[in-house]
């Protein structure tokens, strides 16, 4: 949808994650610069524990991409 879009490419635009009522868009680059976006969906706005374990999970996710990479590197 159009509002998905609108919200990625404002936290692409401004390099940081964003809240809403009824989504979050977590943004994260990694040592590469490689950019990732991290869209979810909301019954009710999140708790600020819950935005830090979200991000907890989404800097995890993008370790496991660098060392995946990494180990892609290694082999070649």
């Amino acid at each position: 949808p159009s509002e998905v879009a609108k919200r990625c490419q404002l936290a692409l635009q401004s390099k940081m994650s964003h809240s809403y009522d009824d989504a979050s868009v977590l943004y994260m680059t990694d040592s590469r610069g490689v950019e990732n976006l991290l869209y979810i969906n909301l019954l009710e706005r999140l708790s600020e524990n819950d935005e830090r374990l979200l991000e907890i999970y989404m800097y995890n996710i993008g370790l496991t991409f660098e060392n995946l990479n990494l180990q892609l590197d290694l082999r070649e």
